[in-house]
């Protein structure tokens, strides 16, 4: 078995709900689960359908030219696979969204998905398994090499860059707990995100950013309560935060005025698009 460790970027796009969210960088390392060196190495820019925004050209450095030379996904997945190798791999990421966006590549290139069954997200470790150093927050990669005094090398949001520094956390977090269990919120989610049967602020941004990414997939600018609180957006993220019955019921009495937000929220950022 081997760890992988994995980063991607993706054309992103901060303002427009229609805009195809593509990778156009994948990276890995393969590391050996006995001394945590690398054995190998996997980076390449992929050619996206669309050009890249300028959204990301600012972020990750990465201009129209070099992914305009690149290969297309398909054909980057099938060098990444060869790279794989038939060994049993276990994936290490900064979240879920790199994941995500492998899945989402592969359908949509009607492309056999990886097996990413076996597979570690650093986030809930750094959230639970230190939840006296972050107090539950989800902290940045660069935030997470601050605390921890460890030095970062090379660009932030170049994916190469930002799995060897993965790396150096995995590594760090490798020697201080069992990476591989399952780390929770020891609290329940009345103390995370009740105060005196109301909702904390952090609930009301959870509610919002919900309301708004429903917004931003539908295009809507409105929402009525019963089809946002059916929706697999909110029933994903109400999952996710482990909400029980009575925060569920807490968190339904703000949707009116987080609903409000999020709509100011994507009719301004839907005109700046209409602008450009």
């Amino acid at each position: 078995m081997n760890y992988i460790v994995l980063d991607i970027e993706w054309n992103a796009s901060k303002w427009d709900p229609h805009h195809l969210e593509e990778i156009i960088e994948l990276s890995a390392l393969k590391v050996s689960p006995a001394t945590l060196e690398v054995v190998d190495v996997f980076s390449s820019l992929v050619k996206p359908a669309e050009r890249l925004t300028s959204f990301t050209k600012k972020l990750t450095g990465i201009t129209q030219q070099d992914v305009s030379s690149a290969l297309a996904f398909p054909h980057v997945l099938k060098k990444f696979k060869v790279f794989l190798g038939t060994e049993e791999s276990c994936f290490v990421a900064w979240g879920k969204e790199d994941f995500r966006f492998l899945d989402k590549e592969c359908e949509r290139y009607r492309l056999p998905s990886l097996n990413l069954s076996s597979y570690i997200d650093i986030l809930p470790i750094l959230q639970f398994g230190l939840y006296d150093t972050f107090n539950g927050n989800t902290p940045s990669l660069a935030k997470t090499m601050e605390v921890f005094q460890i030095e970062a090398d090379g660009q932030a949001h170049n994916s190469f860059d930002d799995s060897m520094n993965t790396l150096k956390v995995f590594r760090y977090l490798h020697g201080k707990l069992d990476v591989h269990a399952t780390y929770k919120s020891n609290k329940t989610p009345e103390e995370r995100y009740l105060y005196e049967d109301t909702l904390k602020s952090s609930g009301k941004r959870q509610l919002m950013k919900c309301i708004f990414a429903y917004m931003k997939k539908h295009d809507v600018d409105d929402v009525a309560f019963d089809a946002f609180f059916t929706s697999s957006i909110w029933l994903d993220r109400a999952a996710a935060l482990d909400l029980n019955e009575h925060v569920t019921a807490v968190f339904k009495t703000e949707f009116d005025a987080q609903k409000q937000k999020a709509s100011e929220k994507y009719i301004a950022q839907k005109a700046l698009v209409l602008v450009k």
